[in-house]
């Protein structure tokens, strides 16, 4: 699990979280809920993303707290798929979910 404040640099003009900050919150968070289970030869450096596919539910506006979820979905010796779930810290409102395989 981890949290994020929205802050002004990672949004857009209309004071919500930019896409592509949300895209690398995903690509970032679910590399790290990978680390746990790496070994020598495996993991060590979070893989090679092959696929990240990010589907926006509502803004996560200037200010808002982001609460990440991440689970290892499926996890080989070659590929893995991590999902990600971002929900409002206050309203438990669901922002954003993804899936990124590596």
């Amino acid at each position: 699990i981890f949290e994020l404040e929205v802050i002004p640099q990672l949004c857009n003009p209309m004071n919500n979280m930019h896409g592509g900050a949300m895209a690398l919150l995903a690509d970032m968070t679910t590399t790290m809920a990978g680390a746990p289970i790496a070994r020598q030869g495996w993991w060590e450096f979070g893989g090679v993303s092959r696929t990240l596919s990010v589907t926006y539910v509502r803004p996560a506006l200037l200010g808002t707290t982001i609460v990440v979820t991440c689970v290892l979905r499926s996890v080989s010796s070659r590929m893995s798929v991590i999902q990600f779930i971002a929900r409002d810290k206050v309203t438990g409102k669901l922002l954003a979910l993804a899936e990124h395989g590596k």
